[in-house]
């Protein structure tokens, strides 16, 4: 399978940085990464790039890895990486790649992201931690440096994953499948229903069964979030939603004001630079 770059972008390039700090978020279906300064200013750590490849993309870890490598080596930045942060949810085969990897590129120990019971002063809302998933617990914590009242934080990915958080405080949350997965079921479990994605953020009934699928299925994680947002809009409050993940944006077309809504690309990423972090083991 051909390697394949995806939504590379570059804020930075050709300016010389004797630091530099690269996070990675590895999802299930991407790898996102986001590549930092570590002079911080008043408004904290300059963004010098960031992407993302499609993890089918690349037939093995190391095929994967290394177009990270050639990806940050187009900034041009002037630095090599003194520190590495990742959060990940994938196999630990690849955990144990990014370690051997970040030691053997540029000598740095990879350093990777943990649930636990507090951190940046958010407490975490699981009766056991170490069962929260890390991403979405990063995503919290990144939600709430916003200043919100409350926040109710939508993952839009693989999965859709929507998280509660009031004030410091994680209240836990609500794990759905994603539209794909939602989809894979309609194709692999009907026998007439054979619909390619192609979302539609109308919410208008469909004239056909393509397009009754394909606005159908993101309604049902629109009405989610809104039914969230209703029953905590009855405790009290002012409330706002926090989108992230690859359908972010179209799920955030589809609420409009109705609760308002922000699209947060890096909410994650946010989060890692809050969270706890160490070696792998």
């Amino acid at each position: 399978m051909a390697a394949k770059f995806r939504c590379v972008a570059c804020d930075g390039g050709g300016v010389s940085h004797s630091m530099v700090r690269l996070q990675l978020d590895v999802g299930n279906t991407r790898l996102k990464w986001r590549l930092l300064s570590l002079e911080a200013d008043e408004k904290g750590a300059q963004v010098l790039g960031r992407g993302f490849c499609v993890r089918a993309d690349f037939e093995t870890e190391a095929a994967l890895l290394a177009s990270v490598v050639e990806s940050l080596g187009r900034l041009d930045v002037g630095a090599a990486v003194a520190e590495l942060q990742v959060s990940t949810v994938a196999e630990e085969s690849l955990s144990v790649a990014i370690r051997d990897w970040a030691r053997q590129v540029w000598g740095v120990e990879a350093c990777f992201a943990y649930v636990t019971r507090s951190a940046a002063g958010v407490s975490v809302g699981y009766d056991n931690p170490d069962l929260l998933g890390v991403d979405r617990w990063l995503a919290v914590l990144g939600a709430s440096r916003y200043g919100c009242e409350g926040v109710i934080v939508v993952d839009c990915g693989s999965a859709v994953t929507v998280d509660v958080l009031s004030g410091s405080r994680h209240r836990g949350g609500y794990i759905v499948p994603g539209l794909r997965l939602m989809n894979a079921a309609l194709f692999g479990d009907t026998a007439r229903v054979k619909v390619v994605a192609d979302w539609l953020d109308s919410g208008e009934p469909g004239s056909n069964t393509s397009a009754a699928v394909n606005s159908g299925l993101p309604l049902m994680v629109v009405g989610l979030v809104r039914e969230v947002w209703r029953r905590q809009l009855q405790d009290g409050g002012r409330w706002t939603v926090l989108l992230t993940g690859g359908d972010a944006p179209l799920l955030s077309s589809m609420l409009g004001d109705d609760p308002v809504c922000q699209v947060v690309e890096d909410l994650v990423l946010d989060g890692l630079l809050l969270a706890d972090v160490r070696p792998l083991g």
